[in-house]
């Protein structure tokens, strides 16, 4: 832990426009679940700042991405490639608003976390922000279960390690995979409503011990082809009675414009 950014500083290093960071929740929740080095590629994708036209900092002190919002002229921006470019996402000018729906700490090793009282039609895009870790013997394989259903499911996931790649098929909708007594960081996002298949993606960064301990990534993709009935309940299911380990944390946001 020695090389990672004492978090003290991040509230100086992002200080732009007055303090002017919206998901400071959000973003505080990132550093405190991420271990090991600050990945400033993944948290710069939560960046939304805001003030008026005059203060709009300079885009050369932004990273890829980041946002910002001009409170007196009802516009947003977006960082691309080292200019300013008017984001086509603001609509009548106001953001999108990310809200915390739910927060889960495991108190009691499980091999379920569920979040009820949904309403997939309303809330836009559910995002999952967490760190798990596998209490179990040996690796656990966890799955994204809408309506606690299993059933017109596909995904595919990548997988990227210091030794080895490949890839794999399933017949769920799979968002991580995790070696017994290791913890693995989650970055959910899924489309909830009907009309179409409901579709997500997840990028899932842990340690893996196969092959000898080694840093792994996955991406996953998945969907859910059942496109008629409303998401009232998400469950995250872990294939061993304490995939979810004590210590666990677990939280859904839903982005709503």
């Amino acid at each position: 832990m020695a090389n990672r950014t004492p978090r003290e500083l991040w509230g100086k290093l992002f200080n732009f426009a007055g303090d002017g960071i919206v998901h400071l929740e959000l973003f505080e929740e990132f550093l405190s679940l991420m271990a090991g080095p600050t990945q400033l590629e993944l948290v710069a994708a939560y960046l939304l700042l805001r003030g008026t036209h005059a203060a709009r900092p300079s885009v050369t002190t932004l990273p890829e991405g980041a946002e910002y919002y001009e409170t007196d002229t009802g516009s947003r921006f977006k960082a691309v490639a080292g200019a300013w470019v008017a984001d086509s996402e603001a609509g009548s000018g106001s953001p999108s608003v990310l809200t915390l729906v739910s927060a889960v700490t495991v108190t009691t090793a499980t091999d379920t976390i569920t979040f009820s009282g949904l309403d997939g039609d309303a809330d836009g895009q559910y995002q999952i922000i967490a760190r798990i870790t596998n209490d179990a013997a040996s690796a656990v394989a966890y799955t994204l279960r809408p309506n606690n259903t299993t059933s017109d499911q596909r995904g595919k996931n990548n997988f990227f390690t210091t030794v080895t790649d490949g890839a794999n098929s399933t017949t769920l909708m799979n968002f991580a995979d995790i070696e017994a007594g290791f913890s693995a960081d989650i970055d959910l996002r899924f489309n909830p409503a009907t009309g179409a298949p409901r579709t997500g993606y997840d990028h899932t960064v842990g340690a893996w011990t196969s092959s000898g301990l080694q840093t792994i990534g996955f991406q996953y993709f998945f969907v859910w082809d059942e496109d008629t009935t409303n998401i009232t309940s998400i469950i995250l299911h872990a294939n061993d009675a304490v995939g979810f380990g004590v210590g666990s944390k677990i939280k859904l946001y839903k982005l709503t414009e």
